[in-house]
């Protein structure tokens, strides 16, 4: 809920959401960037290589409902059409899967292009919680949330 209600607030903000779009929470913050009255700018990080990547397969399976019933499908498109929706890869352009070291490596590369950086959960041993030690140890700035699930990463 905290994460949620951040989310809520933060779209009144002319930003760029970078992300790869493929949790719940994500799927949220890519929603709230395509809102029309907000002005916001999304941008599509994919770990897998651009000759393999589509705007359409990038997002058929990250949604729930799925993109056909996808709420702001229209707006999404019309960017997509009008190059208003950015797509970048850190990887070889014929890569695709998405490899953990790719994944890593798009997510350090994401943190360094942010003025913000929100981590809303990061259990730890997974990717989000390697990549979150690495962004604190760089002195970026990191916030989350107040939660008994990241207490391990308040200690960083």
């Amino acid at each position: 809920m905290a994460a949620n209600q951040l989310l809520f607030t933060i779209r009144e903000y002319a930003m760029n959401y970078i992300g790869p779009w493929q949790s719940v929470m994500e799927t949220e913050i890519f929603r709230l960037g395509l809102w029309k009255k907000c002005h916001n700018k999304v941008t599509l990080f994919t770990s897998k290589g651009l000759a393999k990547e589509t705007f359409d397969k990038f997002l058929l399976d990250r949604f729930f409902p799925q993109l056909d019933k996808f709420p702001e499908r229209d707006e999404d498109f019309n960017r997509v059409a009008n190059n208003q929706l950015l797509m970048l890869s850190v990887t070889e352009p014929e890569q695709s899967r998405q490899l953990r070291h790719s994944i890593l490596y798009r997510n350090w590369i994401s943190s360094n292009l942010a003025d913000i950086i929100f981590i809303p959960y990061g259990e730890k041993g997974s990717k989000t919680y390697t990549i979150a030690k690495k962004i604190v140890k760089s002195n970026l700035s990191a916030f989350t949330t107040d939660i008994d699930e990241n207490l391990d990463l308040h200690k960083y």
